[in-house]
């Protein structure tokens, strides 16, 4: 697909109702055919409750992981991802209806593409032998047939798509639904309403658009896929799940969130993980909703640590409560001040960087060592607490237990720091009350 990093912060609407539309001005030259699977993947069909065929493809050995992918995209472009998994799964990666191998039938609802996760879960062994991943708009389909089944093994969504927080761009969707239905007679307004659903519902730079349309190829997948992704929007109104509802999910649930996903996608899992207790968040460092495009093998890492380890001993996993729900770590909350200069499975180190009087957002940090490469007078505001002042000297190094904070720099000069941040559990059982003021 046609991407590249500067329209990962397009708007969050953008990143949730267009799965691959984060394109490249640059045109058709900067896209890349992803490489050859290592596993080879085979195409199976069921037949689903309303008759329409459902294809899924399958590889590997193993537990079976059956993976819905999101809107505007197919099942292949999950391919460099699912060829991972499958060194140690049984890899089964569903092709939703009205696209790829699989049929179609009218009218549309996610209660049907609900039904068409019971057909393949079926097929490949029932709910008790599989575990479920959904991305997107996929992970509304996983949420309302787990919700539907009291499905009792392991859930991972990534970036989930919801309406838990009221209707997706409902102002933008009339008029591409006009021209959608006026371009059954002539082709020429489905081009339309493809460059109007852009321009009114993504919010999407004209550059961008037209970077797109420079590549046929990517251009015609998505206006044959416009008449399928502007149905899912809709159905996406309608799945709010209640916390009782939430409830219902039996299994495990951990949600793989984009810290660069945008605060849409954000605040639904916010609301998500208020309603459903024990759901663990694993944020996908410095990527956004289109990770699996960008670092395929990185996410399929994140999906293997969440499907892998108890909650507790997730990387970088932190179970969200009420409160905590609404802190989001520093990289997604504040970017103006702090950036990843390096990151492996055990740690990740951020540069920190605030000018004179510069004030920073409420983030959420885990267990960490800090070196102040600079002299600092510095507010530390923690929730439910007074702000604290402090003064650090530059060489300072402080070990910081895990808690969310905003500093302030209170001095005429900038600051900067450099903090390790630990992805292993704390042994300790550390409480809210132990938690110290931190940069």
């Amino acid at each position: 697909m046609l991407r590249t990093r500067p329209f990962l912060h397009l708007a969050a609407r953008a990143a949730l109702l267009a799965t691959s539309l984060l394109a490249d001005p640059r045109g058709a030259a900067a896209q890349a055919a992803p490489p050859a699977p290592t596993h080879p993947f085979a195409a199976r069909t069921v037949t689903s409750a309303d008759g329409t065929r459902i294809a899924y493809l399958v590889a590997g050995t193993g537990r079976p992981l059956v993976m819905v992918h999101g809107s505007m995209t197919v099942a292949d472009e999950w391919l460099p991802v699912a060829d991972r998994l499958a060194a140690t799964r049984h890899l089964v990666v569903v092709e939703r209806r009205g696209r790829g191998r699989s049929g179609d039938a009218a009218p549309h609802s996610l209660a049907l593409e609900a039904q068409d996760l019971a057909a393949v879960v079926a097929d490949v062994g029932g709910p008790t032998a599989v575990d479920l991943f959904g991305h997107s708009y996929g992970g509304a389909v996983v949420g309302r047939y787990a919700i539907k089944t009291r499905f009792p093994g392991a859930v991972v969504l990534y970036d989930p798509g919801a309406g838990l927080n009221g209707p997706i761009a409902a102002e933008g969707r009339a008029p591409v639904r006009a021209l959608l239905d006026a371009g059954q007679r002539d082709p020429a307004l489905r081009d339309s309403a493809l460059t109007r659903a852009f321009q009114t519902i993504m919010g999407t730079p004209p550059a961008v658009i037209a970077g797109i349309r420079q590549n046929a190829p990517l251009w015609t997948q998505y206006r044959t896929l416009l008449p399928s992704w502007i149905r899912e929007v809709e159905s996406l109104d309608a799945f709010a799940p209640t916390a009782e509802e939430l409830g219902r999910i039996r299994g495990r649930t951990t949600i793989v969130l984009g810290e660069q996903s945008g605060p849409m996608l954000t605040a639904i899992t916010r609301t998500w993980v208020s309603g459903q207790p024990g759901v663990a968040v694993l944020p996908l460092s410095g990527q956004g909703h289109t990770g699996y495009l960008e670092a395929p093998a990185y996410v399929a890492e994140r999906i293997q640590a969440a499907l892998g380890a108890p909650p507790a001993a997730l990387a970088r996993t932190t179970q969200v409560s009420k409160t905590q729900a609404a802190i989001p770590d520093a990289i997604t909350a504040d970017p103006a001040h702090y950036t990843v200069e390096f990151e492996n499975t055990e740690v990740r180190v951020l540069r920190i960087r605030y000018g004179p009087h510069a004030k920073g957002n409420m983030h959420d940090h885990p267990r960490s060592v800090t070196v102040f490469l600079t002299p600092g007078h510095l507010r530390m505001t923690v929730p439910g607490r007074a702000p604290m002042e402090a003064t650090v000297k530059a060489g300072t190094v402080a070990w910081e237990d895990a808690g969310p904070h905003q500093p302030e720099n209170l001095s005429d000069q900038p600051f900067e720091a450099v903090r390790t941040e630990f992805k292993t559990p704390d042994p300790r059982a550390t409480s809210d009350a132990t938690r110290r003021s931190r940069p």
